[in-house]
């Protein structure tokens, strides 16, 4: 008796934590529905949104018309007051998932892109915080120029420009989550090594607007093994 007791007792607290959850998405669904811009409904307010890059592969280097391909995550972390809740409504719940397609997220381009730009995979899920805070770590294909200067030299620089379409630097105030491009999980195989990388955030007038627009300048100097003199060695 005592362990049908106790089954009961553990089937009743699974199936608490489980509507909790589900309350909890379907009030964070609703909010969303209401939510149209990042940017706060104050219309002096702004975001701060925390980027970065973590490269994972270099898919295919043209050298006929320096056009890198690259694969990598790019990650958004921002605070949203809106999508906050108090954890004790929600039965201590402090962070939920939650499909991306139900989040305004940065508009973010990438502005030296080369053929199809930068696609975005965005079947993927956020992390919400009760906080507010907001992670979105979406899958990104980059196809970015990355000229070669001196045909004779096994290493080049590649650089990446992404910023916000729509949106000045009063609106959504982008941050860099680190100075350099995380490369902890990049596979770069026999032929591609990462010599060094640098992030950081610049402010650019156009003459489209008198506003001024933020993005994050990434370099990437890269070494192509294929031709060092040992590579040209064993590939001739």
């Amino acid at each position: 008796m005592a362990m049908k007791i106790s089954v009961c007792v553990v089937l009743v607290i699974i199936a608490q934590a489980y509507c909790q959850r589900e309350k909890l998405a379907a009030h964070l669904k609703d909010v969303a529905k209401s939510v149209h811009e990042i940017i706060p409904d104050n219309p002096k307010g702004s975001t701060s949104v925390k980027v970065n890059l973590h490269l994972l592969n270099i898919v295919d280097y043209n050298p006929k018309n320096q056009v890198m391909d690259l694969t990598a995550w790019l990650s958004f972390d921002w605070n949203d007051a809106r999508f906050a809740w108090d954890p004790e409504n929600y039965g201590g719940i402090s962070k939920s998932n939650i499909p991306a397609a139900y989040i305004k997220q940065p508009d973010f381009k990438l502005f030296n892109g080369a053929r199809h730009g930068m696609t975005i995979d965005a079947d993927i899920n956020c992390v919400i915080f009760s906080t507010g805070n907001i992670l979105c770590i979406p899958l990104v294909d980059i196809e970015s120029f990355c000229p070669i200067t001196n045909p004779t030299a096994d290493t080049f620089n590649c650089s990446i420009k992404l910023g916000s379409w729509a949106y000045s630097c009063n609106q959504l105030n982008i941050t860099r989550a680190e100075s350099y491009v995380d490369v902890t999980a990049f596979q770069g195989g026999w032929r591609w090594q990462i010599v060094e990388s640098s992030s950081n955030v610049t402010e650019k007038q156009y003459p489209c607007c008198p506003e001024l627009y933020c993005s994050v300048d990434i370099v990437l100097k890269i070494q192509d093994k294929s031709r060092t003199p040992l590579g040209k060695w064993y590939f001739q």
